[in-house]
């Protein structure tokens, strides 16, 4: 799904694991307790973005400068 417009999609409970979401547009996209274990964001648009109980890990790469949510890994 690189380079993907999914701005303001309803993404809730999306299994993203190992997703390749470079560049996507996910402005004010709902991605409320979907699981981006190892999923690639670099260089997604991320601005108000709805990240509630999203899961993700170590290897889960966020466009710079953004700093996920604390409930994360």
């Amino acid at each position: 799904m690189r380079g993907a417009n999914l701005a303001g999609a309803d993404l809730t409970s999306a299994d993203l694991r190992g997703a390749t979401l470079v560049g996507a547009d996910l402005t004010a996209a709902d991605l409320t307790d979907v699981d981006l274990a190892g999923a690639n964001l670099a260089a997604a648009e991320l601005a108000g973005v709805a990240l509630t109980g999203a899961r993700y890990a170590d290897d889960t790469r966020w466009p710079f400068g953004f700093t996920p949510p604390a409930e994360g890994p």
